[in-house]
Formats: structure tokens, sequence, C-alpha cells
């Protein structure tokens, strides 16, 4: 006779594990660390007149980031991601002089 019989299933078992040091140990996701590998009009290659911008709505969420969501009537395609973010305006340095 097998013990495989007698033994009870393991999903009969809880275990807990204490996984901070290890996620805390992980480098931040890509998305985190490199923010070009979202959409921006800059990189789709929209140019500053583009109708494209008729096809989004404008999100500006209270602590988020703001973003365009495509509006469900158009299709996704390379050229109009689901979510583009706005591209980081440049800083401007003021003279204290």
């Amino acid at each position: 006779m097998s013990s495989y019989g007698t033994s009870p299933p393991l999903n009969n078992y809880s275990t807990t594990y204490d996984l901070t040091p290890y996620v805390e140990s992980l480098p931040p996701s890509t998305s985190m660390q490199d923010n070009t590998s979202r959409a921006t009009p800059n990189s789709l290659g929209w140019s500053p007149n583009t109708e494209l911008w008729k096809l989004y709505k404008f999100v500006v969420a209270k602590g988020k980031e703001p973003y365009l969501d495509l509006l469900p009537e158009w299709t996704i395609t390379n050229e109009t991601p689901e979510r583009v973010y706005l591209d980081p305006s440049p800083c401007v340095h003021r003279s204290t002089q």
C-alpha cells in the first residue's frame, strides 16, 4: 500500500511566508525606471498640429499624472494607443540676478 492514500492533500495546509525582504530587494519595474517606454505624443511621432488629439479624452485624476484615454469608438493602433501620457515639459530655470 502506498503512502499516497494515507497522506492528506497538500491544499489542506496553510503556510505563510514573509516575502518583504525579497520584494524590497527587487529592482524597480521597468515602467517605474524608464518613463520613456510609455506612449507620449513625441514618442508616437505626433506633430503639434495633429488631429489625433480629437480621438482622446483628457484625464486629470487628483494626485495622478494627467493622460489621454482613447475614446471607446476608436480602434487601438500603434499610432493611437489606449493611453498616452503627456511629454514632460522642459525645466525652466529662472535667474535670481
